[in-house]
């Protein structure tokens, strides 16, 4: 086997890996003829010699030579050939190392490498004489900038060639003008190299392609049509344009124009916004994080702190759509996937989560809230690997929002226990009723909202004497009882929506209770709850001994009074005069004068009009 088919193989091989271009081999177009050269590459080649090296047949000195000394070679593959030197000239050759380290240097102007192109050094290597193995390195640079080394450590056996080989590319920077080639063996002795396959060659870049591919992460959960997620067709268009590139790499024929231009696709390439958050819609924020010891608590505004910069968000309770959990994101500029957290608190006013930085003292690390839009912090949202999971940053600190310890004293920007999940919040409901035939009844709603026309709300604020004072209110105040009056036949009953504001089940103004959830309860003697008792409706004293089932939404009389008083019930005044419950203790006791309008006296409260202790008491 000659080195002339050595080479064709060569080529083949190379082939198949998609090597187009040019090709530069450092002996081209020598016919082998004048081994006296002062330059050993002519210099109508291209190539210079900086050490001015002979090219020398004889056995003497330092430097780059021809051989026909040698004739018997292999390749590394075992197959054995004969060197003819008559027939096949010029094409094995070797450089004598007088010295470990020398180096030798050849460097052309006529060829130049393109900044940004893909490049393969190739070259046949061997040895003979030294005692031990050598080590052949070769340096390809452009001017003082190093492009690629390349190692022959695969040779071990004497008066055998092996291929070496060396993919670079050229970086946009770099001044290609001319390169070289430099040879450095690390024995004394000479270390063989057949100069007709050492060439450079631009190649198809198709492992940079490949490796842009592999890097390229294409999202595989949190992928659908809900807020916060990938986009579906975003993601699509991302995996069909990656499934084009890999046809091309796997594409034998593929041209580097073809290779380049799926590099530049694939390189601009961008994982889509997350879904927006959908319109009129807000999002509680649980925490979900392994090991965190209140698990599935969500984010509340608890309203129980200082208003301005307070910590007042904490993990403080399992979802309850009375709460305050219900978070609007609201997209910051041309950030993507960036937003800032609000709620609505009791009042009615927008409060943004903002950071301790704005409050002296503070530091970008503390989550507080304030209700200056301007002081509002961005959050960016991450989707985790799990599904419908998330992490949610704290922009400037660069760092999730978490738990600082396995407690509720509030939401941190810390790395622990950041696990979040993200779902839309319901709206709470609260459903005002007047019975027909009673006309008053009790409500409380966990958020502000409009009164109904048709009806009237009382707060109840003190007592005066015997009577306890009632205060109308014009509107309905979030986590507030009130006492309610109709004056209608039909039964009013009036549903009410809102974003919850509460932190906490039961609330107390003035001398009202209201229970938000409602259900089974335990009340002291001086506890009363609006009935009707043989007719009569009243707020009635409870009796501690018993449970009393309690509707959502609604209130009781909180009354501490003197244990002497022996107050009972609490009636409504004269008709259509709501501006005042009587206390008829005397009446439970029997001590109390009751007389009709004619002015008989009655053992009993009858239907109508009745004088009780000089008082108009209606009975219906």
């Amino acid at each position: 086997m000659n080195l002339k088919k050595l080479i064709t193989l060569t080529a083949i091989a190379v082939l198949t890996e998609n090597v187009y271009g040019q090709t530069e081999n450092l002996l081209q177009g020598w016919d082998g003829t004048g081994c006296e050269i002062a330059n050993p590459i002519p210099s109508q080649f291209g190539w210079t010699s900086s050490e001015n090296r002979t090219f020398r047949e004889e056995n003497a000195g330092g430097g780059i030579r021809f051989t026909t000394t040698y004739k018997d070679y292999k390749l590394s593959d075992g197959t054995s050939y004969t060197y003819d030197a008559d027939s096949n000239p010029s094409k094995i050759f070797w450089i004598r190392y007088n010295t470990s380290g020398e180096s030798f240097t050849y460097t052309t102007n006529s060829y130049k490498l393109e900044a940004g192109h893909t490049y393969k050094y190739s070259a046949l290597v061997g040895w003979h004489n030294n005692s031990s193995a050598p080590t052949l390195t070769t340096k390809i640079k452009a001017g003082d900038k190093e492009l690629a080394t390349v190692s022959s450590n695969s040779i071990s056996v004497k008066q055998t060639l092996y291929l070496i080989e060396k993919t670079f590319k050229v970086s946009d920077d770099v001044d290609a003008t001319s390169f070289s080639v430099s040879f450095t063996c690390n024995r004394t002795g000479d270390c063989m190299i057949a100069l007709s396959a050492l060439s450079i060659v631009e190649v198809a870049p198709k492992e940079e392609l490949k490796a842009i591919i592999d890097g390229f992460k294409v999202p595989t959960t949190n992928v659908g049509d809900d807020a916060f997620k990938y986009p579906t067709d975003g993601i699509k268009t991302i995996n069909d344009a990656l499934q084009v590139a890999q046809q091309v790499y796997d594409d034998n024929d593929a041209t580097i124009g073809n290779v380049n231009e799926q590099i530049a696709i694939v390189r601009n390439l961008t994982i889509p916004a997350l879904n927006s958050p959908a319109a009129n819609t807000r999002y509680s924020i649980k925490n979900v994080s392994l090991g965190y010891q209140l698990p599935n608590k969500a984010m509340t505004l608890t309203n129980d702190r200082n208003d301005a910069g307070g910590y007042n968000v904490r993990y403080f309770a399992d979802p309850n759509s009375n709460y305050g959990q219900a978070f609007e994101f609201t997209s910051v500029p041309d950030k993507k996937d960036t937003y800032y957290l609000s709620q609505t608190d009791k009042d009615g006013n927008t409060r943004y989560l903002c950071l301790g930085s704005k409050y002296d003292g503070g530091t970008i690390f503390q989550i507080r809230t304030t209700t200056t839009k301007d002081d509002a912090a961005e959050f960016r949202v991450i989707p985790m690997d799990e599904e419908n999971n998330w992490r949610i940053i704290n922009v400037e600190a660069n760092i999730e929002l978490g738990a600082n310890g396995n407690n509720d004293n509030g939401v941190y920007t810390t790395r622990n226990y950041y696990r979040m999940v993200i779902a839309p919040a319901e709206k709470a409901q609260a459903t005002l009723k007047v019975v027909t035939g009673v006309k008053y009844g009790t409500f409380i709603a966990p958020f502000k909202a409009n009164k109904p026309e048709n009806v009237t709300l009382y707060s109840v604020e003190a007592v005066n004497g015997s009577t306890l004072t009632l205060e109308e209110a014009y509107e309905i105040a979030a986590n507030t009882p009130y006492i309610v009056y109709a004056d209608d036949e039909n039964t009013i009953s009036v549903t009410l929506q809102g974003y919850g504001t509460a932190y906490k089940d039961t609330y107390e103004a003035g001398l009202l209770v209201g229970t938000l959830p409602g259900g089974e309860m335990t009340l002291g003697t001086d506890c009363y709850l609006l009935q009707k008792n043989k007719g009569v409706v009243g707020f009635y004293q409870c009796d501690p001994a018993l449970s009393y089932k309690l509707g959502a939404n609604r209130a009781y009389l909180k009354y501490d009074n003197e244990p002497s008083a022996g107050v009972k019930a609490f009636f409504f005044g004269e008709e259509n005069q709501t501006t005042a419950i009587t206390t008829l203790s005397e009446l439970m006791n029997g001590k109390a004068e009751i007389y009709d309008l004619n002015g008989r006296k009655l053992w009993k409260l009858e239907k109508g009009i009745n004088i009780v202790n000089g008082k108009k008491v209606i009975i219906k």
